[in-house]
């Protein structure tokens, strides 16, 4: 394969592309499983999400991030595969020990643990994509994710229309994607000259794991901060009212997701220029991604408040439109759960892993504190109101935690030419 690089561009465009048809066919199986399962099961599956995107963090161990900014090679490929092996098996035996005492009923059960193995073809998956940004090959990237889409709707739509039965579903598009992971994945990696085998190097891993510990806390705390609601939201309210919760919320996903594929290709560029302490090109980069984020976030407002009653009542039906009045604090919410993502983002890049701990523990507390106090008053708008309380919380200490490293970071030969 030709070892060629994409320019920045071209490498936001693919990945624009392909993830956004992944994340469309995630939310599309929420609108067929309530479509032709019910509220219900749309719960179940739900809840399925909630939970494994929890133990998917461990798997994937906030490394990414760290990965695609290593300009120098600090660890081997190999050390990157190895740490996702075991924090993938390490994920997927604390799943099956929280399913062995979380007292969910057997059906649950095995929708969760078989939904957590496909959770793991993206925890590999996430370490190919590390692999790829750093290449600048986000070409191959997105088309893994189109076909990895096109898999999921198919094997996902024809089990459910054969079988009626959730957990065969979650195994038929598994099993697809593994397919992919292997046959398309795997062997790009090899022609890129990234070994594939999942070599010893214990030591070498084990260092890596030991200094991308602080951020496997960070990625644990700001995926618990979107959880924790929907955890108390079906603790509190049943399966039912989480599956219309997540029925009406699926749409929203769109806004945060299509924000962070604009600014997860900077992280490299973020990375070069704190390296050369090129603090215009830093400024400009990060005006770039808060201005996307802004702009998108302005027409998800807008739409959702123009269309979107017509847009539930078309994907879910007349059913829905009584709870129509989620939609705009959900928007509101993913808004804000992408600013989070942001700025973590740079602080990762930033090396500062107390900022990242500060920001996202306070912003878990808080999601804690408000979902006990306002989901059993207010239902499913109480959700909402605590992921909005956390996130707030989380985007002050993380903003302050940003402007002390900026301050300080290109404090001392700091290069102010043009970006």
């Amino acid at each position: 394969m030709e070892s060629k690089k994409l320019t920045i561009r071209q490498s936001i465009l693919w990945n624009t592309c392909g993830s956004l048809s992944y994340l469309g066919v995630q939310w599309l199986l929420t609108v067929l499983t309530t479509r032709l399962l019910g509220y219900e099961e749309a719960g179940i599956l739900s809840l399925a999400m909630s939970v494994t995107n929890v133990f998917y963090a461990i798997s994937i161990y906030g490394i990414k991030n760290f990965q695609v900014s290593d300009t120098e090679d600090k660890y081997s490929s190999a050390a990157y595969l190895s740490s996702r092996l075991v924090t993938g098996f390490g994920s997927l035996c604390l799943c099956v020990l929280f399913l062995a005492v979380g007292g969910y009923r057997m059906y649950q059960s095995v929708c969760i643990f078989h939904y957590m193995c496909f959770k793991l073809s993206e925890s590999f998956f996430d370490v190919c994509t590390g692999f790829y940004q750093k290449n600048w090959r986000m070409d191959l990237m997105g088309k893994s994710m189109v076909m990895r889409a096109a898999a999921m709707f198919v094997l996902f739509t024809v089990s459910v229309i054969l079988t009626r039965d959730l957990q065969y579903a979650v195994i038929s598009m598994s099993v697809g994607v593994y397919l992919i992971l292997f046959q398309y994945d795997w062997k790009n990696l090899k022609r890129l000259g990234i070994s594939t085998i999942f070599e010893g190097h214990f030591r070498e891993c084990f260092a890596l794991l030991v200094e991308c510990f602080p951020l496997a806390l960070y990625l644990l705390l700001s995926t618990c901060i979107a959880s924790i609601p929907r955890f108390f939201l079906e603790w509190y309210c049943g399966s039912k009212q989480l599956g219309i919760y997540a029925s009406v919320a699926a749409p929203t996903l769109i806004v945060q997701m299509g924000a962070s594929y604009f600014f997860n290709p900077m992280i490299t560029v973020f990375a070069e220029y704190y390296g050369a302490k090129n603090k215009t090109g830093f400024i400009h980069s990060f005006s770039a991604c808060a201005k996307a984020t802004g702009i998108l976030s302005l027409i998800a407002l807008v739409g959702g408040k123009i269309f979107g009653k017509i847009g539930l009542s078309l994907l879910f039906g007349k059913s829905i439109l009584p709870y129509e009045y989620l939609l705009i604090p959900l928007i509101f919410c993913t808004i804000l759960t992408a600013v989070i993502w942001l700025l973590g983002s740079i602080l990762v890049v930033m090396r500062d892993f107390f900022g990242l701990m500060a920001g996202n523990l306070a912003s878990v507390m808080i999601s804690i504190a408000a979902s006990i106090y306002l989901i059993p008053r207010y239902g499913m708008q109480g959700a909402s109101y605590a992921l909005i309380a956390g996130n707030l919380a989380g985007i002050i200490i993380l903003g302050i935690y940003l402007k002390k490293d900026l301050d300080q970071g290109f404090k001392k030969n700091a290069y102010l030419g043009t970006p």
